[in-house]
């Protein structure tokens, strides 16, 4: 699909067994236009930079992600003062309601998603609205649909459609990533569409999911950073020249 991105795929550097070349090689000949590399936040904050520099020139283009996965908000507001503004997409992993209601508040946040043992119940109503107000995205992570079967993918998806009906009564923005440690387990967009519908994402919003979405949370972060947001809503705009 023209224009899809890949908003969570890892490499090397965060855990995974494909490099990052391999993971870019594969990537491009699945069609995508981008891909977020979730290496951010597990490396060495000395290392930040090199990586930035390594991540620049590829097709398809790399927008780079630090994944925070914090016990306590407190924890989770002393990591976002460090990475912030270093990279193009922020997300949180929840393992708690109270981390969860946090991140949800937190305007320098981009994405949510929920640890493998975490609760549907940590994503509230007041979690998903807070969402919807600060355009902060959930994110369907498909790696657990396309690693299990049987009674664990059964468990989860009843797990992911209690999340998605909350997140849906409250028009919250969601975002698909496969999570991808190898470059075996990235996926093209047909299949990213497919695994979504599987969980029970409507098609229309898978699509934007795929596309409008990490372009609009990305566009968001890059601006913020350049100076052209001030605060939230209020964007600075050039002047035409004469």
């Amino acid at each position: 699909m023209k224009g899809s991105y890949d908003v969570h795929v890892h490499s090397t550097h965060s855990g995974g067994i494909s490099t990052l070349s391999e993971m870019i090689k594969m990537a491009h000949r699945l069609g995508h236009q981008s891909i977020c590399l979730s290496d951010f936040g597990a490396i060495d904050p000395s290392q930040v930079e090199s990586l930035l520099k390594e991540c620049k020139g590829f097709t398809p283009t790399v927008y780079s992600r630090a994944d925070i996965s914090p016990k306590t908000p407190r924890e989770l507001s002393h990591k976002l003062n460090y990475i912030r503004r270093k990279v193009d997409l922020v997300a949180v992993e929840c393992s708690s309601e109270n981390v969860c209601r946090f991140a949800s508040t937190n305007r320098f946040m981009d994405i949510l998603t929920l640890a493998p043992t975490a609760k549907a119940s940590v994503f509230t109503e007041l979690v998903a609205r807070n969402c919807s107000k600060n355009g902060i995205a959930l994110e369907i992570t498909l790696i657990p649909f396309i690693r299990y079967y049987g009674k664990v993918r059964a468990k989860l998806l009843r797990m992911w459609r209690k999340i998605l009906a909350v997140a849906l009564r409250n028009n919250v923005m969601f975002a698909i990533g496969t999570g991808a440690l190898s470059k075996y387990e990235l996926r093209g967009s047909r299949e990213m569409l497919l695994l979504a519908k599987l969980v029970g994402l409507p098609q229309d919003l898978a699509k934007q999911s795929l596309i409008e979405t990490p372009f609009k949370l990305i566009e968001r972060r890059i601006l913020e950073r350049n100076g052209k947001i001030i605060i939230p809503g209020v964007r600075i705009i050039d002047e035409e020249k004469d």
